[in-house]
Protein backbone atom coordinates (compact mmCIF):
# COMPACT_ATOMS: atom_id res chain seq x y z
CA UNK A 1 0.00 0.00 0.00
CA UNK A 2 1.35 3.41 -0.99
CA UNK A 3 1.94 5.78 1.93
CA UNK A 4 0.86 9.38 1.43
CA UNK A 5 3.22 12.18 2.18
CA UNK A 6 2.17 14.51 5.01
CA UNK A 7 1.23 17.18 2.44
CA UNK A 8 -0.83 14.73 0.38
CA UNK A 9 -2.49 13.40 3.55
CA UNK A 10 -3.43 16.97 4.62
CA UNK A 11 -4.88 17.69 1.17
CA UNK A 12 -6.88 14.45 1.25
CA UNK A 13 -8.28 15.26 4.71
CA UNK A 14 -9.20 18.78 3.57
CA UNK A 15 -11.01 17.32 0.55
CA UNK A 16 -12.90 14.81 2.72
CA UNK A 17 -14.01 17.63 5.02
CA UNK A 18 -15.83 19.45 2.22
CA UNK A 19 -19.58 18.94 2.52
CA UNK A 20 -22.01 20.03 -0.16
CA UNK A 21 -25.67 19.51 0.62
CA UNK A 22 -27.82 18.42 -2.28
CA UNK A 23 -30.59 20.94 -2.99
CA UNK A 24 -33.30 18.28 -2.76
CA UNK A 25 -31.99 17.05 0.59
CA UNK A 26 -32.07 20.64 1.85
CA UNK A 27 -35.74 20.78 0.82
CA UNK A 28 -36.43 17.52 2.72
CA UNK A 29 -34.64 18.97 5.75
CA UNK A 30 -36.71 22.17 5.56
CA UNK A 31 -40.01 20.33 5.13
CA UNK A 32 -39.42 17.86 7.98
CA UNK A 33 -38.22 20.63 10.28
CA UNK A 34 -41.37 22.59 9.50
CA UNK A 35 -43.55 19.55 10.27
CA UNK A 36 -41.88 19.15 13.66
CA UNK A 37 -42.21 22.84 14.51
CA UNK A 38 -45.73 23.53 13.25
CA UNK A 39 -47.43 21.80 16.21
CA UNK A 40 -49.92 19.74 14.20
CA UNK A 41 -51.60 16.90 16.07
CA UNK A 42 -50.98 13.34 14.87
CA UNK A 43 -48.97 14.31 11.84
CA UNK A 44 -47.64 11.39 9.82
CA UNK A 45 -45.05 12.07 7.19
CA UNK A 46 -43.87 9.44 4.75
CA UNK A 47 -40.39 10.00 3.42
CA UNK A 48 -40.04 7.83 0.35
CA UNK A 49 -37.17 7.08 -1.97
CA UNK A 50 -34.86 4.38 -3.28
CA UNK A 51 -32.10 2.84 -1.19
CA UNK A 52 -29.04 4.90 -0.34
CA UNK A 53 -30.37 8.34 -1.32
CA UNK A 54 -29.88 9.74 2.19
CA UNK A 55 -33.25 9.32 3.93
CA UNK A 56 -31.75 7.91 7.13
CA UNK A 57 -28.94 10.45 7.05
CA UNK A 58 -31.44 13.31 6.67
CA UNK A 59 -33.36 12.09 9.73
CA UNK A 60 -30.24 11.77 11.87
CA UNK A 61 -29.00 15.23 10.85
CA UNK A 62 -32.36 16.85 11.66
CA UNK A 63 -32.60 15.00 14.99
CA UNK A 64 -29.05 16.04 15.91
CA UNK A 65 -29.71 19.66 14.97
CA UNK A 66 -32.89 19.84 17.07
CA UNK A 67 -30.98 18.29 19.98
CA UNK A 68 -28.13 20.81 19.65
CA UNK A 69 -30.54 23.76 19.45
CA UNK A 70 -32.64 22.67 22.47
CA UNK A 71 -31.83 24.80 25.53
CA UNK A 72 -33.95 22.86 28.04
CA UNK A 73 -31.99 19.79 29.14
CA UNK A 74 -35.23 18.02 30.13
CA UNK A 75 -36.60 18.13 26.58
CA UNK A 76 -35.88 15.42 24.02
CA UNK A 77 -37.02 17.19 20.85
CA UNK A 78 -36.82 14.20 18.50
CA UNK A 79 -36.72 10.53 19.34
CA UNK A 80 -34.95 8.66 16.54
CA UNK A 81 -35.90 4.98 16.44
CA UNK A 82 -35.36 2.16 14.01
CA UNK A 83 -37.89 -0.64 14.31
CA UNK A 84 -35.34 -3.44 14.19
CA UNK A 85 -36.58 -6.64 12.57
CA UNK A 86 -36.84 -9.40 15.17
CA UNK A 87 -34.78 -12.56 15.18
CA UNK A 88 -37.95 -14.52 15.87
CA UNK A 89 -41.47 -13.68 14.79
CA UNK A 90 -42.89 -10.41 13.54
CA UNK A 91 -42.33 -6.86 14.72
CA UNK A 92 -44.94 -6.31 17.43
CA UNK A 93 -46.48 -3.12 18.76
CA UNK A 94 -44.90 -4.12 22.04
CA UNK A 95 -41.47 -3.85 20.37
CA UNK A 96 -42.25 -0.22 19.54
CA UNK A 97 -43.18 0.55 23.15
CA UNK A 98 -40.04 -1.26 24.30
CA UNK A 99 -37.85 0.84 21.99
CA UNK A 100 -39.40 4.12 23.17
CA UNK A 101 -38.90 3.20 26.81
CA UNK A 102 -35.40 1.83 26.26
CA UNK A 103 -34.31 4.97 24.41
CA UNK A 104 -35.68 7.29 27.11
CA UNK A 105 -34.89 5.17 30.19
CA UNK A 106 -31.96 7.36 31.32
CA UNK A 107 -34.01 10.58 31.17
CA UNK A 108 -34.27 11.91 34.72
CA UNK A 109 -38.06 12.27 34.51
CA UNK A 110 -38.57 8.84 32.96
CA UNK A 111 -36.35 6.65 35.18
CA UNK A 112 -39.02 6.04 37.83
CA UNK A 113 -41.48 4.81 35.19
CA UNK A 114 -39.13 2.11 33.95
CA UNK A 115 -39.24 0.22 37.25
CA UNK A 116 -42.86 -0.75 36.72
CA UNK A 117 -42.03 -2.56 33.47
CA UNK A 118 -38.46 -3.65 34.23
CA UNK A 119 -39.49 -7.34 34.19
CA UNK A 120 -40.85 -6.89 30.66
CA UNK A 121 -37.90 -4.83 29.46
CA UNK A 122 -35.41 -7.52 30.49
CA UNK A 123 -37.48 -10.47 29.25
CA UNK A 124 -36.29 -12.13 26.03
CA UNK A 125 -38.36 -11.26 22.98
CA UNK A 126 -40.14 -14.64 22.68
CA UNK A 127 -41.33 -14.24 26.29
CA UNK A 128 -42.45 -10.64 25.64
CA UNK A 129 -44.58 -11.80 22.71
CA UNK A 130 -46.55 -14.06 25.09
CA UNK A 131 -47.36 -11.38 27.67
CA UNK A 132 -50.89 -10.83 28.89
CA UNK A 133 -53.15 -7.88 28.16
CA UNK A 134 -52.28 -6.09 31.41
CA UNK A 135 -48.56 -6.16 30.59
CA UNK A 136 -49.18 -4.85 27.07
CA UNK A 137 -51.33 -2.06 28.47
CA UNK A 138 -48.67 -1.21 31.07
CA UNK A 139 -45.96 -1.03 28.40
CA UNK A 140 -48.08 1.29 26.27
CA UNK A 141 -48.89 3.45 29.29
CA UNK A 142 -45.22 3.77 30.25
CA UNK A 143 -44.22 4.53 26.63
CA UNK A 144 -46.85 7.29 26.44
CA UNK A 145 -45.79 8.76 29.78
CA UNK A 146 -42.13 8.61 28.76
CA UNK A 147 -42.91 10.61 25.59
CA UNK A 148 -44.89 13.15 27.63
CA UNK A 149 -42.33 13.54 30.42
CA UNK A 150 -39.42 13.91 27.98
CA UNK A 151 -41.57 16.39 26.01
CA UNK A 152 -40.80 14.64 22.73
CA UNK A 153 -41.90 16.74 19.76
CA UNK A 154 -41.47 14.07 17.11
CA UNK A 155 -40.65 10.41 16.72
CA UNK A 156 -38.65 9.58 13.62
CA UNK A 157 -39.16 5.90 12.80
CA UNK A 158 -36.43 5.00 10.35
CA UNK A 159 -37.51 1.92 8.37
CA UNK A 160 -41.02 2.72 9.61
CA UNK A 161 -42.63 0.29 7.18
CA UNK A 162 -42.06 -2.37 9.86
CA UNK A 163 -44.66 -0.60 11.99
CA UNK A 164 -47.12 -0.99 9.14
CA UNK A 165 -46.45 -4.71 8.84
CA UNK A 166 -46.74 -5.42 12.56
CA UNK A 167 -47.39 -9.05 13.34
CA UNK A 168 -49.79 -9.48 10.41
CA UNK A 169 -52.91 -9.56 12.58
CA UNK A 170 -53.82 -5.94 11.81
CA UNK A 171 -54.48 -4.18 8.51
CA UNK A 172 -52.44 -1.13 7.50
CA UNK A 173 -55.43 1.06 8.38
CA UNK A 174 -55.59 -0.49 11.85
CA UNK A 175 -51.86 0.07 12.33
CA UNK A 176 -52.24 3.73 11.30
CA UNK A 177 -55.15 4.13 13.74
CA UNK A 178 -53.02 2.61 16.49
CA UNK A 179 -50.19 5.06 15.77
CA UNK A 180 -52.62 7.95 15.60
CA UNK A 181 -54.06 6.97 18.98
CA UNK A 182 -50.56 6.97 20.45
CA UNK A 183 -50.00 10.48 19.06
CA UNK A 184 -53.36 11.67 20.37
CA UNK A 185 -52.74 10.27 23.85
CA UNK A 186 -49.53 12.26 24.12
CA UNK A 187 -51.11 15.43 22.74
CA UNK A 188 -50.13 17.47 25.78
CA UNK A 189 -47.24 18.24 23.46
CA UNK A 190 -49.21 18.77 20.27
CA UNK A 191 -46.17 18.85 18.00
CA UNK A 192 -45.75 15.10 18.43
CA UNK A 193 -45.33 13.72 14.94
CA UNK A 194 -44.49 10.24 13.81
CA UNK A 195 -42.28 10.20 10.77
CA UNK A 196 -41.98 7.06 8.69
CA UNK A 197 -39.19 6.29 6.33
CA UNK A 198 -39.94 3.75 3.65
CA UNK A 199 -37.24 2.11 1.62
Amino acid sequence: MVQLTPVARARLEAFKAVVVKHAHLQDVDDQLSLRVEEHADATHVLLCGPDSVGKSKALSIIAERFKDEETDRFVVPILLLEPIPPDQGAYLRLDYYWQIIDTLKEHVLVKELVGSVAHIMTAPKPARAKLGTIDWFKMRQVAEQALIRARVKAVFADEGHRLMQGDGSHSVDEQLEWMKSLSNRTSEFPALSIQHVWR
